[in-house]
């Protein structure tokens, strides 16, 4: 399938920043954190390990949570930081609290769908809306800024190295038998 017709709306073609090359899209960012309440940490690379999560942040291997299905990876759209951003508020990447920053890939639309970052294999669980725990660490109304882009929570089908720059993209099996995609 060509990524034309795979496109149907959820991936931009944008330049990868490491080749320069046109790619479907991209990581622009990965943040880690070693433990509850402490700021993320930009890596330039993580070894996403299947079924866990990413080596060196607290939620590897962390069980299901009452807020959340699955905490092996998070993920955020640069364009909806940068959507913050220009509301006038100091607001990074990094204050999202997500793992991964992507640039041009609508991450809603991955929920229930297979896709590949670099040669790692994730798939879209469901939405990482902004609650009330990021308010406290960020600011009173980002619960607002960031309603219906705040990310996605993903789990890791095929472990592997995820670099700043890999191109995220569509992974031959789309739709993932165990969570369907929602009506």
């Amino acid at each position: 399938m060509s990524p034309t017709s795979f496109a149907q709306g959820w991936y931009d073609r944008v330049p990868c920043p490491n080749t320069q090359e046109i790619v479907i899209a991209n990581v622009e960012a990965i943040f880690l954190a070693t433990a509850r309440g402490e700021p993320r940490t930009p890596v330039e690379s993580a070894t996403a390990v299947a079924g866990q999560g990413l080596l060196g942040d607290r939620y590897l291997g962390a069980p299901p949570t009452r807020y959340a299905a699955v905490c092996e990876v998070t993920l955020v759209e640069a364009e909806a930081v940068e959507g913050v951003r220009a509301t006038g508020r100091d607001f990074s990447a990094a204050d999202t609290r997500r793992n991964i920053v992507t640039r041009g890939v609508d991450l809603n639309a991955l929920v229930g769908q297979m896709f590949r970052i670099g040669n790692v294999v994730l798939r879209g669980v469901e939405r990482c809306d902004p609650c009330r725990r990021l308010q406290r660490f960020t600011y009173r109304g980002v619960m607002r800024d960031l309603a219906d882009r705040g990310g996605l929570r993903a789990t890791i089908v095929e472990g592997g190295e995820i670099r700043v720059g890999d191109a995220v993209g569509p992974h031959p099996q789309r739709r993932s038998a165990t969570h369907p995609p929602p009506p």
